[in-house]
């Protein structure tokens, strides 16, 4: 590995605490917006009344029925066959043109 001049040395150690700055800024923003939302979720669990809040507290186990139907913003596409789509992209076909 070459040796860094002092002057690119320097650089990098800039720009490296810069960068750890800036991701310290995001993560802090990531933290205060997680916070805030779990703050408004208890005022909302404790603005319910006696017996619905039992109800919202209560953990869900029952599963997703396997045959729920997925809602899209758009139509379906004719002829479209998911399963054959996967099947052929496991294989390395694109199934494109």
């Amino acid at each position: 590995m070459p040796k860094l001049s002092p002057e690119d040395a320097q650089l990098w150690k800039d720009a490296t605490k810069e960068y750890n700055r800036l991701k310290m800024m995001q993560h802090r923003a990531w933290q205060t917006d997680l916070s805030v939302k779990l703050k408004l979720k208890k005022a909302a669990l404790a603005a319910l009344p006696e017996d619905l809040r039992e109800l919202a507290n209560r953990p869900e186990t029952e599963r997703v029925p396997l045959n729920r139907q997925m809602f899209t913003h758009t139509p379906p596409i004719p002829g479209f066959n998911q399963q054959s789509s996967v099947k052929k992209r496991k294989r390395g076909q694109s199934g494109r043109g």
